[in-house]
């Protein structure tokens, strides 16, 4: 498997190239150069299988020679063992559709379930080239402590974090800042998230030439993110007796989507997939009207899809341009300008696919208070706004992606239901413990120095 670039203009790489970088040396992002298919009747038979075989068989096309049989077998099993489901996710069924919980990993979101299984990609690829491995990564909440919680135990990989100050909960910079080890660095930035991100953008074009290490992207651009993800579209419709499913994902960089399109691309019958926005609606804006443009970053009461672009939503670019990275080149620099819009076909054709709405955040507490009152169960802001799509939409078999235990936001939740205390055990150690992170003005030069001298 080779992977080529979203802007046309990198040489093709293998898999072990791709996974400790960030972007391609052209400013795109990796994609795999052919869709591996899977055959109907391999998909039809992991009805059978556990989460951990339906990975290995999603994954393995991927990587090529990177890992043989065994290696991929036992990562995989490694990386899951500590999550406190049988299989990983669970699957609730409600009145109003179902709930896909992935929030049962170390640190209580949905991100664990990717990062678990990169950091221990990063350390094998660390053991086989013989180098050390500096990560970089952007946060808005979550991203960051599931980084940390992967990788901190392998000496070979040394973290930097990087979120917006003041901008993400307290218990999310806990779960950042209470580690205590060596090769993890949580720095909080004066700026919001799109300047944490596009420092870590600028540190890879920067160090592209490095000899020495690798620096590695643990965020969503990073392609085995989206593969990990992937995986759960497949065992999603292996557990639901229907032909075929809609998904409402709780959206911000367009990872979890595109994952969702990738799976349909390699055979799975997903029907709609419907993006649900909070008040940072560029995502909404596209699906609606066809204009992709960077807006202003609102804060809202949903902090992990407070952005002002899609890091992700290059790669459908590039899908919907039938692979012309040029193209997607040309367009992307438009974006940075004054925004684009795609041809009109090939705009209609997304939207055969792809659905949206946005929820402001009243809408978000009165959602929150009404599914409590409706099944006694609460959730967090991010998967409240994906139910509200279910529950006032049309279409059936919907399943909601629940993308955090509501207990990360907690001061959001105690505004409608103000007796709200359950803090899990894995939680409340974090909050128990003393932080140690660094704050520091976005400035490129200073904070690329703080890394330098770090390592």
């Amino acid at each position: 498997m080779k992977y080529v670039s979203t802007r046309g203009e990198a040489k093709e790489a293998s898999f072990e190239n791709i996974l400790a970088s960030g972007t391609a040396s052209d400013g795109g992002l990796f994609v795999p150069s052919v869709i591996p298919k899977l055959e109907s009747a391999v998909i039809d038979d992991m009805k059978n299988l556990s989460y951990t075989e339906i990975a290995e068989i999603v994954i393995k096309p991927f990587i090529g020679d990177f890992l043989q049989k065994d290696e991929l077998q036992k990562i995989i099993s490694d990386a899951y063992k500590n999550f406190e489901t049988n299989d990983v996710v669970q699957i609730k069924d409600y009145e109003f559709g179902h709930v896909l919980e992935l929030f049962h990993g170390p640190t209580l979101a949905f991100k664990d379930v990717a990062m678990q299984l990169l950091g221990r990609f990063l350390n094998a690829a660390s053991e086989k080239l013989g180098k050390k491995i500096v990560i970089l990564g952007a946060t808005s909440g979550d991203t960051g402590s599931a980084a940390i919680a992967a990788c901190q135990n392998f000496e070979n990989l040394h973290s930097f974090i990087f979120f917006p100050d003041g901008k993400i909960s307290e218990v999310q910079r806990k779960q950042m800042t209470t580690w205590n080890k060596d090769n993890v660095e949580a720095v909080s930035v004066t700026g919001n998230f799109d300047d944490c991100q596009d420092f870590v953008k600028k540190m890879f074009a920067d160090t592209s030439e490095n000899k020495d290490m690798l620096f590695a992207s643990i965020n969503s651009i990073n392609w085995t993110r989206i593969l990990a993800q992937t995986v759960y579209f497949f065992y999603l419709s292996s557990r639901i007796d229907k032909k075929e499913i809609n998904v409402s994902i709780p959206s911000g960089n367009f990872g979890h989507a595109y994952a969702g399109w990738y799976a349909k691309k390699m055979g799975l019958n997903l029907n709609k997939i419907n993006i649900a926005t909070n008040r940072n609606n560029v995502l909404d804006i596209f699906f609606k009207n066809n204009i992709y443009r960077k807006l202003n970053t609102m804060e809202s009461l949903a902090p992990s899809m407070d952005i002002s672009s899609a890091s992700n939503f290059e790669r459908l670019v590039f899908d919907s341009m039938e692979g012309n990275g040029i193209e997607t080149q040309k367009l992307m620099k438009q974006f940075k300008k004054e925004g684009f819009s795609i041809a009109n076909k090939l705009y209609k054709d997304l939207c055969n696919v792809f659905e949206s709405h946005s929820v402001a955040d009243e809408e978000i507490l009165e959602e929150i208070e009404f599914l409590y009152e409706m099944t006694g169960d609460i959730f967090d802001p991010h998967t409240a706004i994906g139910i509200k799509n279910i529950r006032e939409g049309s279409a059936e078999n919907y399943v909601c992606f629940a993308t955090a235990h509501p207990s990360k936001f907690i001061d959001t939740i105690k505004k409608v239901i103000p007796n709200f205390s359950d803090t899990p055990k894995r939680l409340q150690k974090f909050l128990d413990s003393e932080e140690k992170y660094e704050t520091m003005n976005y400035n490129f030069s200073d904070l690329k120095e703080f890394i330098f001298n770090k390592i």
